[in-house]
């Protein structure tokens, strides 16, 4: 359930990003007139790169001021943009990153006491934050949590035990004949491996009959060599032996919170070729056997994902030699 609260927490962010838009940021003082004004979150965001504008140009001419160091809190706004895009794209690195720098620059904004309003004699003084800038500064905060989310629920993925078909469940534990075997996958450092259950063909071959959750140009029912770890006794995948020609699309999610709901949309595109696997978290992998109909499962499951139901992600080779995902 941790990619669920990854998608609650995201939508919660940008609910409470949403709300400060509309609430007061701060309050400040106009000249000479005695009484605070407000100014509604949108404003800033409209046009807070005139202030950071105007702070740059002044700072190569000796003019900067530590005021000035707050209107850089503006560079927030675009940071959680990107944060939310890479929460959506499953990219917990680059979504943490950016959203816990846009909290270190948003703080920025507590250092600000004026603010220049493009009119000779005129600033904003006395600024003093308000709701709306802690509802913004929550935002950022709840999307570092929701991008920290991402490891729990990668981490999920290889607790896969079932293959279901339609109208059949198959426990893997009960499966006669079938060992474990791994495939190292390093760039994934959250999860460091994937293991499949597989047949055993002899000779060091072994015939997969897992859909992969994580590795890359592996498929269900595709023959690997692997050999015994000289750490562990379940053998490493090192290469593929033979394509079977089944394809894999792999499934997030977002904001279903049943189980029954999730395999409701499952099976609305599922056919006979069509098999997949799942556990409790909101991760799916879709396998589709030879003869079934790859482009148009893809493009359903695009349909949804513009629905904002879920996101698809392919799963061919994405390094030469590999099986692992790319560092990018």
């Amino acid at each position: 359930m941790a990619q669920s609260s990854a998608s609650k927490l995201v939508i919660i962010s940008i609910i409470s990003y949403i709300i400060s838009l509309v609430t007061p940021a701060f309050s400040y003082h106009l000249g000479q007139n005695p009484y605070a004004q407000y100014c509604q979150g949108f404003y800033p965001l409209l046009i807070g790169w005139f202030p950071l504008l105007f702070e740059l140009i002044s700072i190569p001419q000796g003019k900067g001021t530590f005021d000035g160091l707050g209107c850089f809190a503006w560079l927030s706004n675009p940071l959680i943009f990107i944060a939310w895009i890479g929460i959506s794209q499953k990219a917990k690195t680059i979504s943490i990153f950016t959203a816990v720098t846009a909290i270190i620059l948003s703080l920025t904004f507590l250092s600000i006491n004026q603010l220049p309003t493009g009119e000779p004699g005129q600033n904003w003084s006395n600024i003093t934050v308000n709701i709306g800038f802690f509802l913004w500064l929550i935002s950022m905060v709840l999307a570092v949590l929701s991008a920290n989310c991402l490891e729990i629920s990668n981490k999920k993925s290889m607790s896969v035990s079932t293959r279901n078909e339609p109208g059949k469940t198959i426990s893997t534990e009960t499966r006669n004949g079938l060992i474990k075997i791994r495939v190292n996958l390093p760039n994934r450092a959250t999860i460091g491996a994937e293991s499949f259950w597989a047949k055993n063909l002899g000779n060091g071959n072994y015939q997969i009959k897992n859909i992969p959750f994580c590795a890359f140009g592996l498929n269900f029912d595709d023959i690997v060599r692997a050999e015994i770890s000289p750490v562990s006794e379940i053998p490493v995948i090192k290469n593929l032996v033979e394509a079977k020609g089944h394809q894999t699309l792999r499934v997030t999610f977002l904001g279903i919170g049943t189980k029954e709901e999730r395999l409701e949309v499952i099976k609305s595109v599922q056919t006979e070729y069509i098999t997949y696997e799942g556990n409790d978290s909101d991760l799916y992998a879709l396998d589709v056997a030879p003869g079934g109909d790859y482009g148009t499962l893809f493009s359903d499951l695009k349909a949804l994902e513009l629905k904002i139901i879920l996101v698809v992600e392919t799963c061919e080779s994405r390094i030469e030699g590999s099986f692992d995902d790319s560092l990018n």
